[in-house]
């Protein structure tokens, strides 16, 4: 009866430093291409897939990618009241910009892509709720300056894991287009990117940005349910 198990662990790749350095909140963990997936003991986001990446010629080390998934209807969930839902609470979207040079600023912004499709819907309102109550946050915003964060990108998914800026654009606009005319699922995605440089060990940066995710994933999930009420 024990060697189903003891083939699981025998096939468990080798741990990644990342994971040792969360190993204290990781309820299970895998790889998958290039990608590590790790499934929270407790937490307010569901998943979250981490990946390692450089960015052009003169990028001083490693870019490290965190994106997580908050689940607020899952897929075969869904109600005909979801779909309004999702469409209303996809004007929150937003991401981080650094205002000034010296002593830079950190502020929550309408994301770009969701400004450049507002251009082809009509539809989407103006909302900056979510804006406004991470902004307002000063704990919150203490901790976006301790970790200074490259990226940080909340979005709904939206047919995609990962969207860039320009995700709107060409072949993929209908793609999403039919996805918000007809969601299947309402998914946030938060995506935190930070350049750790030439660090060989990053144990306290990692669990900061952990503990940016898990706030950040816990403010949506907050404004999710109070729009849900409506």
């Amino acid at each position: 009866m024990e060697r189903p198990n003891l083939m699981k662990k025998i096939l468990k790749p080798l741990k990644p430093e990342i994971i040792r350095f969360l190993e204290d909140k990781i309820g299970d963990w895998g790889k998958r291409g290039g990608l590590i997936w790790i499934v929270p003991k407790e937490d307010n986001f569901d998943l979250m897939f981490i990946r390692k990446r450089s960015i052009g010629f003169f990028s001083s080390g490693d870019f490290w990618e965190f994106i997580s998934r908050v689940v607020i209807v899952p897929e075969g969930k869904m109600r005909g009241i979801d779909t309004p839902f999702f469409q209303r609470m996809k004007s929150l979207e937003v991401e981080l910009h650094w205002d000034g040079f010296r002593n830079r600023k950190p502020l929550f912004k309408p994301s770009s892509g969701l400004l450049n499709f507002k251009k082809q819907v009509t539809w989407i309102m103006e909302d900056d709720a979510l804006q406004r109550s991470l902004n307002s946050d000063t704990k919150l915003m203490d901790l976006v300056r301790e970790v200074q964060p490259d990226e940080i990108r909340i979005k709904l998914f939206t047919s995609m894991e990962s969207q860039p800026d320009d995700y709107f654009l060409g072949f993929e606009e209908k793609i999403i287009l039919d996805f918000i005319n007809k969601p299947t699922k309402i998914w946030w995605i938060i995506t935190i990117v930070k350049d750790f440089g030439l660090k060989l060990h990053f144990k306290t940066e990692a669990h900061e940005l952990y503990q940016l995710t898990s706030v950040l994933a816990g403010r949506v999930r907050d404004i999710s349910a109070n729009y849900r009420e409506f």
